[in-house]
Protein backbone atom coordinates (compact mmCIF):
# COMPACT_ATOMS: atom_id res chain seq x y z
CA UNK A 1 0.00 0.00 0.00
CA UNK A 2 1.39 3.40 -1.01
CA UNK A 3 0.91 6.66 0.83
CA UNK A 4 -0.72 9.47 -1.06
CA UNK A 5 1.78 11.78 -2.73
CA UNK A 6 4.73 9.36 -2.52
CA UNK A 7 6.54 8.78 -5.80
CA UNK A 8 8.31 5.50 -6.35
CA UNK A 9 11.25 5.61 -8.75
CA UNK A 10 11.71 2.49 -10.76
CA UNK A 11 15.18 1.47 -11.90
CA UNK A 12 13.48 0.96 -15.24
CA UNK A 13 12.56 4.65 -15.45
CA UNK A 14 15.00 7.16 -16.92
CA UNK A 15 15.00 9.24 -13.73
CA UNK A 16 15.57 6.16 -11.56
CA UNK A 17 18.53 5.01 -13.68
CA UNK A 18 20.01 8.52 -13.66
CA UNK A 19 19.79 8.77 -9.86
CA UNK A 20 21.39 5.35 -9.47
CA UNK A 21 24.19 6.32 -11.89
CA UNK A 22 24.82 9.61 -10.02
CA UNK A 23 24.98 7.80 -6.67
CA UNK A 24 27.43 5.20 -8.03
CA UNK A 25 29.51 7.95 -9.64
CA UNK A 26 29.71 9.99 -6.44
CA UNK A 27 30.62 7.06 -4.16
CA UNK A 28 33.12 5.53 -6.58
CA UNK A 29 35.39 8.56 -6.39
CA UNK A 30 34.57 9.76 -9.91
CA UNK A 31 33.43 13.13 -8.55
CA UNK A 32 36.01 15.90 -8.96
CA UNK A 33 38.39 16.07 -5.99
CA UNK A 34 37.61 19.17 -3.93
CA UNK A 35 40.61 21.54 -3.79
CA UNK A 36 40.64 21.54 0.04
CA UNK A 37 41.29 17.79 0.26
CA UNK A 38 43.92 17.48 -2.46
CA UNK A 39 46.67 17.19 0.21
CA UNK A 40 44.89 13.98 1.37
CA UNK A 41 44.38 12.50 -2.10
CA UNK A 42 47.14 9.96 -1.41
CA UNK A 43 44.78 8.16 1.03
CA UNK A 44 42.02 7.55 -1.52
CA UNK A 45 41.22 3.98 -2.47
CA UNK A 46 40.88 0.61 -0.81
CA UNK A 47 43.73 -0.76 1.29
CA UNK A 48 43.95 -4.28 2.75
CA UNK A 49 46.21 -6.33 5.01
CA UNK A 50 46.13 -9.75 6.65
CA UNK A 51 49.19 -9.02 8.81
CA UNK A 52 48.26 -6.53 11.52
CA UNK A 53 49.75 -6.89 14.98
CA UNK A 54 47.95 -5.85 18.18
CA UNK A 55 49.56 -5.43 21.58
CA UNK A 56 48.57 -3.80 24.84
CA UNK A 57 49.85 -4.45 28.38
CA UNK A 58 46.43 -5.57 29.63
CA UNK A 59 45.56 -8.04 26.83
CA UNK A 60 47.09 -10.96 24.97
CA UNK A 61 48.94 -10.06 21.73
CA UNK A 62 46.95 -10.80 18.58
CA UNK A 63 47.11 -10.73 14.80
CA UNK A 64 44.39 -9.22 12.68
CA UNK A 65 43.42 -8.30 9.14
CA UNK A 66 41.82 -5.04 8.10
CA UNK A 67 40.41 -3.27 5.08
CA UNK A 68 40.34 0.51 4.85
CA UNK A 69 38.32 2.48 2.34
CA UNK A 70 38.90 6.18 1.79
CA UNK A 71 36.61 7.85 -0.74
CA UNK A 72 35.22 11.25 -1.63
CA UNK A 73 32.10 12.62 -3.24
CA UNK A 74 33.29 16.07 -4.30
CA UNK A 75 32.77 17.67 -0.89
CA UNK A 76 35.61 19.16 1.22
CA UNK A 77 36.11 15.92 3.19
CA UNK A 78 37.13 12.31 2.77
CA UNK A 79 34.85 9.57 4.06
CA UNK A 80 36.39 6.44 5.53
CA UNK A 81 35.43 2.99 6.77
CA UNK A 82 37.72 0.58 8.62
CA UNK A 83 36.79 -3.12 8.98
CA UNK A 84 39.01 -5.48 10.99
CA UNK A 85 38.83 -9.24 11.60
CA UNK A 86 40.73 -11.75 13.72
CA UNK A 87 43.52 -13.30 11.64
CA UNK A 88 42.86 -16.88 12.75
CA UNK A 89 39.09 -17.07 13.23
CA UNK A 90 38.12 -14.38 10.65
CA UNK A 91 35.53 -13.13 13.16
CA UNK A 92 34.70 -9.40 12.84
CA UNK A 93 36.50 -7.12 15.25
CA UNK A 94 36.83 -3.34 15.11
CA UNK A 95 34.55 -1.27 12.86
CA UNK A 96 34.89 2.47 12.36
CA UNK A 97 33.37 5.02 10.01
CA UNK A 98 33.85 8.75 9.67
CA UNK A 99 35.30 11.72 7.85
CA UNK A 100 38.59 13.56 7.47
CA UNK A 101 38.62 17.34 6.95
CA UNK A 102 41.31 19.97 6.46
CA UNK A 103 41.20 23.45 7.97
CA UNK A 104 41.23 25.77 4.93
CA UNK A 105 44.59 27.40 4.23
CA UNK A 106 46.52 25.09 6.58
CA UNK A 107 47.84 21.55 6.88
CA UNK A 108 45.67 20.95 9.98
CA UNK A 109 43.39 17.93 9.75
CA UNK A 110 40.50 16.53 11.78
CA UNK A 111 39.49 12.88 11.80
CA UNK A 112 35.91 12.45 13.02
CA UNK A 113 34.96 8.84 13.75
CA UNK A 114 32.46 6.50 15.36
CA UNK A 115 33.35 2.95 16.40
CA UNK A 116 31.27 -0.17 16.94
CA UNK A 117 32.67 -0.29 20.49
CA UNK A 118 30.60 2.77 21.43
CA UNK A 119 33.39 5.30 21.08
CA UNK A 120 33.01 8.54 19.12
CA UNK A 121 35.87 10.97 18.76
CA UNK A 122 37.44 13.93 17.06
CA UNK A 123 41.16 13.66 16.45
CA UNK A 124 43.18 16.61 15.20
CA UNK A 125 46.67 16.86 13.80
CA UNK A 126 48.44 17.65 10.57
CA UNK A 127 49.35 16.28 7.15
CA UNK A 128 52.86 16.63 5.70
CA UNK A 129 53.39 15.10 2.28
CA UNK A 130 52.11 11.53 2.50
CA UNK A 131 51.97 11.33 6.28
CA UNK A 132 49.10 12.25 8.60
CA UNK A 133 49.35 12.37 12.40
CA UNK A 134 46.31 12.85 14.64
CA UNK A 135 45.51 12.78 18.36
CA UNK A 136 42.24 12.79 20.30
CA UNK A 137 40.76 16.21 21.04
CA UNK A 138 37.24 15.14 22.02
CA UNK A 139 36.08 11.69 23.06
CA UNK A 140 32.66 10.31 24.00
CA UNK A 141 31.80 6.79 25.07
CA UNK A 142 28.76 4.75 26.02
CA UNK A 143 27.71 5.14 29.64
CA UNK A 144 27.71 1.34 29.80
CA UNK A 145 31.00 0.83 27.94
CA UNK A 146 33.41 -1.85 29.10
CA UNK A 147 36.22 -0.63 31.38
CA UNK A 148 38.89 0.56 31.28
CA UNK A 149 37.80 3.79 29.61
CA UNK A 150 39.92 5.02 26.70
CA UNK A 151 41.29 8.50 27.37
CA UNK A 152 43.26 9.24 24.20
CA UNK A 153 44.14 7.79 20.78
CA UNK A 154 46.91 8.87 18.42
CA UNK A 155 47.40 7.66 14.86
CA UNK A 156 50.03 7.92 12.19
CA UNK A 157 49.18 7.09 8.57
CA UNK A 158 52.14 7.05 6.19
CA UNK A 159 52.22 6.06 2.53
CA UNK A 160 55.25 4.58 0.77
CA UNK A 161 54.36 3.73 -2.84
CA UNK A 162 51.50 1.22 -2.79
CA UNK A 163 51.96 0.55 0.95
CA UNK A 164 50.03 2.43 3.64
CA UNK A 165 51.25 2.04 7.21
CA UNK A 166 49.22 2.78 10.31
CA UNK A 167 50.42 2.93 13.91
CA UNK A 168 47.74 3.49 16.55
CA UNK A 169 48.58 4.26 20.17
CA UNK A 170 46.11 4.35 23.03
CA UNK A 171 45.85 5.61 26.60
CA UNK A 172 43.26 4.28 29.05
CA UNK A 173 42.33 5.22 32.59
CA UNK A 174 44.79 2.49 33.75
CA UNK A 175 47.56 2.53 31.13
CA UNK A 176 49.65 5.43 29.77
CA UNK A 177 49.94 6.08 26.01
CA UNK A 178 51.20 2.82 24.48
CA UNK A 179 51.48 1.52 20.92
CA UNK A 180 48.45 -0.72 20.38
CA UNK A 181 48.23 -1.53 16.64
CA UNK A 182 50.72 -1.72 13.77
CA UNK A 183 49.77 -2.68 10.24
CA UNK A 184 50.94 -2.24 6.64
CA UNK A 185 48.27 -2.33 3.91
CA UNK A 186 48.57 -2.98 0.20
CA UNK A 187 46.52 -0.85 -2.18
CA UNK A 188 43.69 -2.91 -3.68
CA UNK A 189 42.29 -0.16 -5.94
Amino acid sequence: MLCRGVRILSLHSVRGRNLLYQRKKMTSGEAPLHDLIKPLGWLLGTWRSEEGFGHYPTIKDFKYGEELQFFQVGQPNIQFSFYAWHADTKKPMHREIGFIRIKPGTNQVALIGAQNTGLAEVEEGHVEGQEMKTETQTLARLSFGTPPAIRKISRIFKRNGDVLEQVLSMETENTPMTTHLKISYQKVN
